[in-house]
């Protein structure tokens, strides 16, 4: 199951997703805040924190347990 909402109010917007399920009977989630800031036309500075958690075992091959955290800075220039 996921789901996520987006809005913008003057030259700030901002988006929340989150996701969580099952793989090979193992729970997964993750979840997403961001945040972008319009500088000037075509060009935004996006701020974005991303949060993932998997325990997985997959028929005995690699087994995954994930635990991350990560924080994510770009500026982006679209026309």
């Amino acid at each position: 199951m996921s789901a996520g909402v987006h809005s913008k109010t003057d030259v700030l917007s901002w988006s929340l997703g989150a996701h969580y399920g099952w793989v090979e009977g193992e729970s997964e989630s993750s979840y997403g805040l961001g945040v972008q800031y319009d500088v000037a036309r075509g060009l935004s500075a996006n701020l974005g924190l991303n949060h993932a958690r998997a325990g997985t075992d997959s028929a005995g091959i690699r087994p995954t347990d994930t635990r991350d955290t990560r924080a994510v800075f770009s500026l982006r220039y679209s026309f």
